[in-house]
């Protein structure tokens, strides 16, 4: 079912390990009608640190807490590349090998939120 990506902004993120912040943007890939990251605002623990996760990492949402589950740990997203902004970045550029997921791996089908 397609939804708007805005219904999840501002959902917990929810690491392995606790949360860490907030889901802030989705960034889409129009060529392949998927999400390409998700544009994360980390809580006081990173001093608000900004980050890009992988749809990859992603679980399925809880709707009513208002969670996104995330398949990394709090360490992966401190060592993650930090961003000033949400365009500061160009995605042809950004690589997230630290962290060890490619959109590619994941594949598209799975990613159904617009």
């Amino acid at each position: 079912m397609l939804r708007p990506a805005n219904e999840f902004k501002h959902f917990k993120l929810r690491v392995r390990d606790g949360d860490i912040g907030k889901a802030r943007e989705f960034y889409f890939d129009d060529e392949h009608w998927t999400v390409r990251y998700l544009f994360a605002k980390t809580g006081g623990w990173l001093n608000g640190r900004q980050v890009l996760i992988s749809p990859c990492a992603l679980k399925p949402v809880n709707e009513a807490g208002q969670v996104i589950p995330v398949e990394l740990t709090r360490k992966q997203i401190e060592d993650s590349p930090p961003l000033a902004g949400p365009r500061q970045w160009d995605g042809a550029s950004l690589v997230l090998d630290g962290i060890g997921w490619e959109l590619l791996k994941c594949g598209h089908e799975r990613y159904s939120i617009i």
